[in-house]
């Protein structure tokens, strides 16, 4: 008998196995757009990133881009590392940490990652 067990973690994949091959990033774009959401599934969150602000160190809040509105009211949400304008009309995801209203689109935030990974590697 398999069943499941009270209390057991139950997901489902929205992405067909030749779409779970892609890179995090890729597969957290489509699932935003398509879904509504951002993966926190065990392989994106070992893949993937969910960056803390560079400037104060809190851990960024994740704004899907056609659901949650700009902390900013009217005004577009700028990357404040890399300078892009308007992220959320070209991704469908960014990040925002609340403490000093630092705003990262995902590019950064993987590159950061990246960074990051590599510092502590060579310690």
């Amino acid at each position: 008998d398999v069943g499941v067990r009270e209390g057991e973690h139950l997901s489902i994949s929205y992405l067909s196995s030749k779409d779970l091959e892609r890179p995090v990033a890729l597969r957290r774009q489509d699932l935003a757009r398509g879904w509504l959401f951002f993966c926190t599934c065990s392989q994106c969150v070992a893949e993937g990133v969910v960056p803390c602000c560079p400037t104060c160190g809190e851990l960024a809040d994740v704004l899907i881009s056609s659901v949650d509105e700009s902390p900013y009211g009217e005004c577009n949400i700028n990357c404040d590392i890399c300078g892009k304008e308007d992220v959320s009309c070209f991704d469908a995801y960014s990040f925002h940490c609340a403490r000093c209203h630092m705003d990262i689109c995902p590019a950064c935030a993987y590159v950061q990652r990246t960074d990051k990974a590599l510092e502590h590697g060579a310690k």
